[in-house]
């Protein structure tokens, strides 16, 4: 016979009551065929002669039979698996039977396309990439490892956190970044199977920098492929947590929810809640910043996220009469100002003053960045 159909395993869903399920590629013995059942995304192999049995079509194919129908919400996986072995013999003075040939030619094919089904699940990589798949397995193995200890620690935190008010609020936040953690453990679980998909790669990079805050020379803020953008201005927008969850990691926490600046959580009317699905970002247009100041003694009474607005160091002017001026003498006062009054006068008691100089503010050299958070 010829064989010209493409081969893939067939996947079928379970109602309760169906037991036998059509095979419709290639079979020369009911032995190639193979089953599993699964169930919770728990494989089982199933046994020839035991679990099933196997009848072959007229033609092509044939029919599978479970000893008992496939229950409901199980799937069952059905695959061809030749051995790769030759029993055929082929001797000088022997007939040549072109049907043993042909059935030969016919083993060839079908392991060629179980060969190519095989691969067609394997990490490959491009002939002329100079990264082995490998080594891709081996960076693959350490990222997924990586993101189990993360969640491992992240459960553990939650669980230690769990005993006050502000450590049960610590422990939803351990549970969710579990629960993130072992979502990357299962992507990165995916990405074994040779599942990687863009969307992996997106939702990783934005697991390593959310809630990262920088400066950026231009006001072009991208949108990536998931449909959101990249990071948001901090303009002191209510944004939503629904929309944006990871911003939840500059949280300023429970405790400080009630009194921090910026960086906690609201309602859509920016009315504070701790449990609020939105959050509240700082404003940073027009401001610098500046170290936070934590215990040294420089800049007191400050709180993370705090605005401070400009101002001038206290100090004094020093006026001197000129030689000609009467009996002015030095003084000092807190805000210089030039002498108010004619020639050859005691100034002992003057009231000077200056002419305004600067501009509108009071201001270091600086350059105009725009500072953003990833979200």
């Amino acid at each position: 016979m010829s064989v010209s159909r493409d081969y893939t395993p067939h996947t079928y869903s379970g109602d309760g009551a169906q037991a036998a399920f059509p095979v419709r590629w290639v079979f020369h013995d009911t032995s190639w065929v193979r089953a599993q059942r699964i169930v919770g995304g728990v494989a089982t192999d199933l046994a020839n002669g035991t679990d099933y049995t196997v009848q072959q079509g007229v033609d092509v194919g044939g029919t599978l039979t479970l000893a008992t129908p496939l229950a409901a919400g199980a799937k069952l996986l059905i695959w061809r698996d030749v051995p790769f072995e030759q029993l055929d013999r082929y001797t000088n003075t022997g007939l040549f039977d072109v049907r043993v040939v042909e059935r030969g030619m016919d083993r060839l094919t079908v392991m060629a396309q179980q060969l190519r089904e095989a691969v067609g699940r394997c990490v490959q990589v491009r002939m002329d990439s100079t990264t082995r798949p490998d080594q891709i397995m081996n960076d693959i193995n350490s990222a997924l490892a990586g993101a189990q200890a993360s969640a491992g620690a992240a459960a553990g935190s939650a669980t230690a956190a769990g005993a006050a008010k502000d450590g049960a609020e610590a422990a939803r936040a351990g549970a969710e970044a579990a629960k993130a953690g072992a979502e990357n453990a299962r992507n990165e679980a995916s990405v074994l199977l040779g599942e990687v998909t863009a969307g992996v790669v997106l939702n990783t990079l934005r697991d390593m920098r959310a809630g990262d805050i920088v400066l950026r020379g231009h006001s072009t803020i991208r949108t990536l492929s998931d449909g959101l953008p990249e990071a948001l201005e901090l303009n002191g927008d209510v944004v939503s947590l629904i929309t944006f969850p990871r911003l939840v990691r500059a949280w300023c926490g429970a405790s400080l929810n009630a009194t921090a600046p910026a960086f906690y959580r609201c309602s859509v009317a920016g009315v504070r809640d701790a449990a609020g699905a939105h959050f509240k970002l700082l404003d940073m247009r027009g401001y610098v910043p500046r170290g936070w100041d934590h215990g040294r003694g420089i800049d007191t009474d400050r709180v993370l996220a705090s605005l401070q607005e400009d101002q001038n160091k206290s100090h004094q002017h020093q006026i001197t009469k000129a030689s000609n001026r009467g009996a002015f003498s030095s003084f000092n006062t807190a805000c210089g100002r030039a002498i108010d009054g004619g020639s050859n006068a005691d100034y002992n008691n003057a009231t000077v003053t200056t002419a305004y100089d600067g501009g509108s503010e009071a201001r270091m050299r600086n350059a105009a960045l725009m500072f953003i958070i990833y979200v």
